[in-house]
């Protein structure tokens, strides 16, 4: 009877995500923005990834893109990934926990992807945030699909758009180019980078997210329009 209870909870939670898209529910909620674009820019982690959903918002209000925001399903009481079927802190990609609340979040996730548009995004970006003392001058770029010289295009523009600002100490690492810390390994096994044939999780240090957040909004409009433009 107490299963019953919880399955008939997350189901109606579901159904709240699902349906009443635009509604806070008890976990959270996802702020979509629907335009005739073949490329997406989502923050999974908007509030646990400090700044990441505020940033992403910002870049949105002029970037041409579908754009996709979670808030609150990720939070240190109920650590739901969103972007991937899973929960869990801190955790490898083999321990993290599969469970049906987590499922169902990332399966509302995903239906937000698909209703973009009858196809998945020609190119979809995630934005997240990490706190590693080994990135605190480093942008790792987790890629899927991408070549080594795309791969190289993308790093060259990241770049250029940082270069005479207060982020040009900032060094891109592109995983088809280089070796990076953060892969997105559970993602591309089960999540959302497993369905996107031409993705990027991008994971920038804190100092940009926090110190520089104008500065790394207002650049990273002219980086995705400007990548937007090789696809």
């Amino acid at each position: 009877m107490r299963y019953s209870i919880l399955y008939a909870t997350v189901l109606f939670t579901y159904c709240q995500i699902s349906y009443g898209i635009d509604a806070p529910n008890e976990l959270g909620v996802f702020e979509p923005v629907k335009r005739e674009s073949p490329f997406t820019l989502a923050a999974p982690h908007g509030d646990f990834d400090t700044n990441t959903g505020e940033i992403t918002k910002k870049v949105c209000e002029d970037l041409p893109w579908n754009c996709l925001i979670a808030y609150g399903f990720r939070k240190v009481e109920h650590p739901y990934n969103v972007n991937r079927p899973t929960e869990g802190y801190g955790l490898s990609y083999k321990e993290e926990i599969h469970s049906t609340s987590a499922q169902l979040i990332y399966k509302a996730f995903v239906d937000h992807l698909w209703s973009f548009g009858s196809e998945l995004p020609k190119l979809y970006i995630e934005i997240h945030g990490n706190n590693s003392p080994r990135n605190l001058e480093r942008i790792e770029l987790a890629t899927v699909g991408i070549t080594a010289d795309e791969g190289i295009v993308i790093r060259d523009i990241f770049k250029k758009h940082f270069a005479d600002t207060p982020l040009a100490n900032l060094h891109p690492a592109v995983e088809a180019v280089e070796p990076i810390l953060y892969r997105g390994t559970a993602s591309k096994k089960w999540g959302s980078l497993s369905v996107t044939p031409k993705s990027l999780m991008i994971e920038f240090p804190n100092a940009p997210r926090t110190t520089h957040k104008d500065a790394l909004s207002e650049k990273l409009l002219l980086i995705l329009n400007e990548i937007g433009e090789h696809y």
